[in-house]
């Protein structure tokens, strides 16, 4: 037992803990709004967003990926550490930041199959909704502003769920955070949706 408390397993413990809490309390309904990004936009952002879309994002909800990327790192940090402590009983303290770059890209992977696999098996019922669904909702503008280029807006479907979306203005001046708009359409080309600013 003393093995699994040792400094070099409490990171992986603690990430492996956050993943299982934050499991129950989306099961149970105690987090609060179901948050997702409804889509990438790929103008600019090529990495982070390629990265995003790779995890799911846009698929599946946000504490879904959130959950599985906690849970793969540490028990795969886990395991390594266990496999690294067979091997030797003293363990290395530089094996430390190894287990840690291969843990990192694990879980990266591991939670981008996992996401593909529920976005497969999610009913067509669920949190995940289609960009047509959003299409006339009114948000806020949740980057520091939104411009013929670029921003983010947090929006609520139908059911409820909050999702943060990509946009842009069609034309005019940017605007500010905290400004509502009016997702008017979603353009299949750029991968973002097109806004106005509510109420003009």
């Amino acid at each position: 037992m003393k093995v699994w408390t040792t400094w070099y397993n409490l990171p992986f413990l603690i990430s492996l803990g956050l993943g299982l809490v934050f499991a129950v309390l989306q099961i149970v309904g105690g987090f609060g709004d179901h948050d997702s990004d409804a889509d990438i936009d790929s103008d600019g952002h090529d990495f982070f967003d390629g990265a995003l879309d790779t995890l799911g994002v846009g698929k599946v909800p946000l504490m879904f990926i959130l959950v599985s990327f906690l849970s793969l790192f540490g028990l795969i940090g886990l395991l390594l550490n266990a496999v690294a402590f067979q091997f030797d009983s003293v363990y290395p303290s530089w094996f430390f930041a190894v287990v840690l770059v291969l843990s990192l890209p694990l879980a990266f992977v591991g939670t981008s199959r996992t996401s593909r696999l529920f976005a497969k098996l999610a009913p067509e019922n669920s949190l995940i909704v289609g960009f047509e669904q959003l299409v006339g909702r009114v948000g806020r503008v949740s980057s520091p502003t939104i411009s013929v280029t670029y921003g983010r807006v947090e929006v609520r479907d139908p059911h409820g769920t909050v999702h943060t979306v990509f946009a842009q203005l069609a034309t005019g001046e940017p605007l500010p955070t905290n400004t509502e708009v009016a997702l008017v359409e979603y353009d299949q080309a750029k991968r973002c949706f097109i806004a106005k600013q509510f109420g003009r």
